[in-house]
Formats: structure tokens, sequence, C-alpha cells
């Protein structure tokens, strides 16, 4: 299931903190962007989208320095198990078990729902955690 590849992408260094990490900022571009006939399919997408992320790292970089940084692969498999998976599993189940002990549609909505809560703030308070196992280097 998982997978020794790497998962890469240039970036721009846009901030140097004072331990020696950088800020990266990564422009990611829908599929759509580069397809010829995007203006005929009449899918509204955002083009691009800026997302910053924090590597730490012991070589010294300037401000607006084009890098190239990378992820193993399997932590991206991971992140969508964590972020997608599972709580389209906590969904599904407790549809199921709800709909056998109730037919009430309202409250199998809203419940199914708020199961989903405490497992955001869950993930929400092992972030610090989770951001130390989601590495990015430099490659």
């Amino acid at each position: 299931m998982f997978s020794n590849k790497k998962i890469e992408h240039p970036a721009t260094v846009i901030e140097i903190k004072s331990n020696g990490n950088i800020i990266a900022k990564i422009i990611s571009a829908s599929a759509c962007s580069s397809c010829n006939n995007k203006s005929s399919c009449g899918i509204l997408t955002s083009e691009t989208k800026e997302k910053l992320i924090e590597i730490k790292t012991e070589n010294t970089y300037k401000i607006g320095q084009d890098i190239i940084i990378q992820m193993n692969q399997s932590l991206g498999n991971l992140a969508l198990f964590i972020g997608y998976l599972i709580p389209l599993l906590l969904l599904i189940i407790s549809i199921v078990i709800l709909y056998n002990i109730t037919s009430n549609e309202a409250i199998i909505g809203l419940t199914s729902i708020g199961i989903l809560i405490p497992y955001y703030f869950s993930i929400y308070l092992l972030k610090n955690k989770l951001k130390n196992k989601f590495e990015f280097t430099i490659k």
C-alpha cells in the first residue's frame, strides 16, 4: 500500500525563520489549467492555489530562491487516509447503525455529522505530532 516514491513540487523561499527553518510557497495548479478545452467544458475551477509550507533545514537559503521540496508518497497516502477515508467510514457506519435504531432521517443526519466533531477535534489536538510526521525536505 505504501511506497518509497517521492512527491516533488517546485517552491520559492518566502521567509527565513529565526530557528533556521524556512517557509516556502508552492503554487499548485488544477488539472484543468493545462487543458486545451477548459473553457468549453463548463466546469468552474480555481486555476491555482498558493500553499505555504514550513521546512526544517540545516542549509542556508535566500528569500526568493527557487527550490524543489519533496515528501514521501506514503505520507501523502496517510494524509488522504486520515483526512478523507476515516471520516467517510465514520459517516457510513454511523448512518447504518442509526438507521437500524431509528428511521428518523433528521436524527440520523445530525448525529452522523456530529460524530465527526470529536474526530476533527482530536486531529486538531494531535496537530503538532502530525506536523512532525508529515515533513517536507529539500531536494
